[in-house]
């Protein structure tokens, strides 16, 4: 626990590791910024895939990855050109931001479904041994864990961008579930039609998840927006008065 402690001073008494500490917006940015530099190199690869293979599987994967990418790219430079504005201005472009990211997802939701149903057609199911199965499965629920706790933290700010970062995580996380039951019923269980129905429910259940996310982050935007120019008007009105 000393050891801790002292460690965390130290890194405290540097500009950058002190924000990474005890900012989490900073926090929440950075790690979007390398979650995006993953989806790119994802989307990337799949693409090269499905050109070398013919494969539409590959293509509407990489497509998934490049929707995911972009829309943390979005959100990280939209933060970053947050500087130099004042409190409206900022609220404002973050409502933008949360409506623009919701209609992506619904976007998103038409990958979804390309991969289920490419996936059950195609068969592009891939059985993995018990130790590639649990380093995937680790790997997954460490993201669904993670999003949830940032799900309960970002509850404390009144943000929108870290909503809209927070709900991207949650699509994700999500969506990750997908191809590891694939892989974990083809691995432990070789009964096809099983398989099949419960990538349909799983693919129905993510793609409603996902409608969800994106419809209540558009109401969201268009109802804080609203809030936002009441306040405002409101602000005009008592400084003409005075």
């Amino acid at each position: 626990m000393k050891l801790f402690k002292e460690t965390k001073k130290k890194l405290e008494s540097y500009p950058i590791s002190n924000k990474l500490i005890n900012n989490y917006t900073y926090r929440t940015i950075i790690s979007a910024s390398i979650s995006f530099l993953v989806n790119a190199i994802f989307a990337v690869y799949n693409c090269f895939l499905g050109i070398t293979t013919a494969s539409a599987w590959f293509v509407t994967m990489s497509f998934y990855y490049l929707l995911l990418g972009y829309m943390r790219l979005y959100s990280v430079l939209s933060a970053r050109n947050e500087s130099g504005m004042n409190t409206y201005e900022k609220k404002q472009k973050e409502h933008q931001l949360m409506k623009h990211i919701g209609v992506t997802l619904l976007f998103l939701t038409f990958a979804l479904i390309g991969t289920v149903v490419l996936t059950i057609t195609q068969k592009h199911i891939r059985a993995y041994d018990t130790i590639v199965m649990l380093t995937i499965a680790t790997y997954t629920f460490y993201k669904i864990t993670l999003a949830i706790i940032n799900f309960i933290k970002v509850r404390k700010h009144n943000s929108a961008l870290l909503t809209t970062i927070r709900n991207i995580s949650i699509a994700d996380a999500s969506m990750s579930v997908l191809p590891l039951q694939s892989s974990m019923i083809a691995s432990f269980d070789n009964t096809m039609k099983d398989m099949h129905l419960m990538i349909v429910l799983t693919g129905s259940g993510i793609c409603v998840i996902f409608l969800w996310l994106g419809v209540s982050m558009i109401m969201k935007s268009k109802r804080k927006k609203r809030v936002l120019l009441i306040h405002t008007q409101k602000i005009k009105i008592t400084e003409r008065v005075e």
